[in-house]
């Protein structure tokens, strides 16, 4: 039997990566994005920034990971929370085990809120709330600052010690508002509005420590947004820690992670000129130091020059000479210029003047008058040799010619010309022209 003709199947072949590969693409093609809830099982954090977790309720688990660019707003969890989580299904092929790509981890309960936070994001953002154009640059230098926060929490107290450290001796002004709960939005619009109309302070320092995702919810308020939008100082926004976010962050002219991040960036200005200062004095020094030996210098050369009037007498009578003989080569220059323009001028002027004009005119009406007569003199004497050519050639070709050499014209009576005897018979009259006149004549013979 032919081995291609055979009962069994041609086999569809392919390799592990090859299946892994479909198989991954139709995890992500069919099943897309997901929400999950359940418990962290086990949780990794390595240097790369990645964090990599089990999810897992009572009948089973899931691999989950989360990349360092999604995971920088999220809260790290721990072994033991109950989170929600969004993401897609996805293969990895290396170990051929199923696994979620996650954009999104939250702790279970705070889904609604996040919901209410992504909506405000998004119709903020499409007002262009949070556009870079409309932001205010920070003050580089500031010298008065209002700090809108508890005034008892531990965000003042952190930014208190960073302004310590440093030596501030600025203006620090608190403008207290609850930080947490539902009146909060409230009172932190109000501090905000009040630091503006007293328009004695450089810049606003929105900020308050840690908590939970619902503790900072009240910095997602859409109003304080929009007070924060419409405010005429620089806001910056320093609110929870390195994994929060609010809707003020976005908003304000600045962001910070933390309220002592937000107190080291007002104060990076400060730092930087306290750290260059030994450099700037020891610079100032020598620049001291190089000005003085430069004026004990010049003041050395003075005094030489001073103690030798003399000699300084010569030198400009020198140079007073030598400035005398370039005067006066210049002088003779120029006159010898001006003479040879002179000249010039007067030649064109000559060339120009009514006299010379009118000789070159006279010699040109002259020159002219006799081309004219020659031109005429061969226009008349051109048509006078034509009619004696013609003259001598019709007289040439006339019958007169003809006659004048001896011949004659004989006609018969009716005036035919007479070639032949043929023509005539004896008796006939005939008339003959001669060069002068005319003869009758009778036929009396024919020979």
């Amino acid at each position: 039997m032919d081995a291609n003709n055979g009962a069994n199947p041609v086999r569809a072949i392919v390799t592990v990566s090859q299946f892994c590969q479909r198989t991954r693409k139709l995890l992500e093609t069919d099943l897309g994005s997901v929400w999950i809830g359940g418990e962290v099982a086990s949780f990794s954090a390595p240097a790369s920034g990645h964090w990599y977790l089990v999810l897992k309720d009572d009948r089973a688990q899931i691999r989950c990971v989360i990349f360092r660019q999604a995971n920088i707003r999220c809260r790290q969890p721990k072994v033991g929370d109950e989170v929600l989580v969004s993401g897609r299904a996805s293969l990895y092929e290396a170990r051929g085990e199923m696994q979620l790509i996650l954009n999104h981890l939250e702790q279970r309960g705070s889904g609604m809120l996040f919901q209410q936070f992504e909506a405000l994001k998004a119709r903020l953002q499409a007002e262009g709330l949070f556009e870079s154009s409309r932001k205010q640059a920070v003050p580089a230098l500031p010298r008065r600052i209002a700090v809108v926060t508890s005034p008892t929490g531990a965000a003042i107290q952190d930014i208190r010690r960073v302004f310590e450290k440093h030596r501030f001796d600025g203006l620090l002004r608190i403008y207290p508002a609850q930080v947490q709960g539902s009146t909060a939005p409230a009172q932190l619009i109000a501090a905000l509005k009040q630091v503006d109309a007293d328009a004695d302070c450089d810049l606003i320092l929105l900020t308050r420590g840690g908590g939970s995702y619902e503790d900072l919810f009240c910095f997602n308020d859409e109003q304080l947004a929009r007070t924060l939008a419409n405010l005429k100082l620089p806001v910056i926004s320093a609110v929870g820690h390195e994994t929060d976010s609010t809707i003020s962050d976005f908003v304000a002219d600045l962001a910070c992670a933390t309220p002592t991040a937000g107190a080291e960036q007002i104060l990076a200005r400060w730092s930087r000129l306290e750290e260059a200062l030994p450099t700037l004095q020891r610079g100032l020094h020598r620049n001291i130091r190089i000005r003085m030996e430069q004026a004990i210098q010049r003041l050395d050369e003075l005094q030489r020059r001073v103690a030798a009037p003399a000699r300084q007498i010569e030198l400009f009578a020198e140079r007073n000479l030598g400035i005398q003989r370039r005067l006066q080569s210049a002088a003779t220059q120029q006159r010898q210029c001006h003479q040879q323009r002179l000249q010039h001028l007067n030649s064109r002027l000559a060339e120009q003047s009514p006299g010379m004009k009118l000789q070159k005119a006279q010699a040109r009406l002259q020159s002219h008058q006799q081309l004219l007569s020659r031109v005429a003199r061969d226009m008349l004497n051109r048509p006078r040799e034509q009619l004696v050519r013609q003259a001598r050639f019709l007289e040439a070709v006339s019958p007169l010619a003809t006659l004048g050499r001896g011949y004659s014209l004989i006609r018969n009576e009716k005036g035919q010309v007479v070639r032949t005897q043929s023509q005539v018979a004896t008796g006939d009259k005939l008339s003959a022209r001669l060069y002068e006149g005319e003869l009758s004549l009778q036929v009396l013979e024919k020979s």
